[in-house]
């Protein structure tokens, strides 16, 4: 019975009712399966919920006592989709501490996949704690406000601001979770690098992150995600670095620079990195001009155009032929007395 609940699938209709039949079975025949169906059940049913129910809180608790390779089990064999709506609904609206001993429990089983989605759990952490920490400060500006004008006013004008000052720094409590996963996540997630990039002590450091997540992420967007790290932790020399080593790992390839190229221009990023990544292209473009023209190539030449990135053209020097004076023929001498 308990196999064939958890594996039905219930309408948006009757989610309700599937609900309360898992929290009658849940305490009394505790599975990993019925409380993950339990669980993206809850979830779909209230898709704004802030806060599970305390009985699939106190579920996971006792699963991951009791029942830890269970749990990892069910999200190795469950497909993305569903590891990925568990997760995100784990993360979203439990208590920190519950959520990091459930990844805990996972983590160390977990093939890279899995980690890969994993570490998001923890990404969410920071997120919600960024934005606890945000609402606090515009709930007391709010509430010191003397008018309504006021009151909206710092809504409106402020939140934002507060916003993108909050997202600079972590809270007490969002360093604490970092520094416990940041040695294991670093490679899965680009937020685990810009944290490691701001959080570094020292140039040395902060390029060992960079490094570190670029050799376990290949391809354009880990390079371009290793810039946007170092560009907003004002580390500029790093930047150059990433731009110099992205630009060398291309060297000659029209078409890995072709994508380079729209790729960085499809992201956004500033100027001063883009264009000597287009310059480049443009540089093995001219010396391989039957190299074939794709529709990367196309894009990264429209980009160029765009941004009025073009190659010098070299000056011909024009050199007057040298005419050489002509000689004179001597005529010869006439002798004396002749006529």
């Amino acid at each position: 019975m308990l196999h064939a609940v958890s594996e039905l699938r219930f309408s948006e209709g009757a989610l309700s009712r599937a609900l309360r039949l898992y929290e009658v079975l849940l305490p009394q025949l505790l599975d990993a399966t019925l409380w993950a169906r339990a669980f993206i059940a809850w979830d779909e049913h209230h898709p704004n919920g802030h806060l599970a129910p305390r009985w699939l809180q106190e579920g996971l608790r006792q699963l991951i006592a009791t029942q830890a390779p269970a749990l990892l089990a069910w999200l190795q064999n469950a497909g993305d989709s569903e590891s990925i709506a568990l997760i995100e609904a784990v993360a979203f609206t439990c208590p920190p501490e519950l959520v990091e001993s459930w990844v805990d429990a996972c983590w160390e089983g977990a093939d890279e996949q899995l980690r890969r989605l994993l570490s998001n759990a923890i990404v969410i952490l920071l997120e919600r704690i960024r934005d606890k920490k945000t609402k606090r400060r515009i709930e007391r500006k709010v509430l010191s406000a003397r008018t309504l004008e006021e009151a909206a006013r710092i809504l409106l004008d402020e939140g934002l601001e507060e916003a993108t000052e909050d997202w600079k720094e972590l809270p007490a409590e969002g360093l604490r979770i970092w520094r416990r996963f940041a040695p294991r996540m670093l490679a899965y997630d680009a937020e685990f690098l810009n944290e490691a990039v701001r959080q570094a002590s020292s140039q040395a450091e902060a390029w060992e992150a960079v490094e570190r997540y670029l050799e376990a992420n290949r391809g354009d967007t880990a390079y371009l995600e290793a810039l946007q790290a170092t560009g907003l932790a004002g580390r500029e020399e790093l930047s150059q670095r990433v731009l110099t080593q992205w630009i060398e790992q291309c060297s000659g390839d029209v078409q890995a620079l072709a994508g380079a190229a729209v790729a960085g221009g499809r992201m956004g990023i500033p100027c001063k990195y883009l264009h000597p990544v287009l310059k480049s292209f443009l540089q093995a473009l001219a010396a391989q001009p039957s190299s074939v023209s794709s529709a990367a190539v196309k894009q990264a030449q429209e980009l160029a155009r765009g941004h009025r990135v073009q190659l010098r053209k070299r000056k011909t020097s024009k050199k007057k032929a040298a005419t050489a004076p002509t000689e004179r023929v001597p005529h010869p001498k006439r002798k004396r007395g002749a006529s």
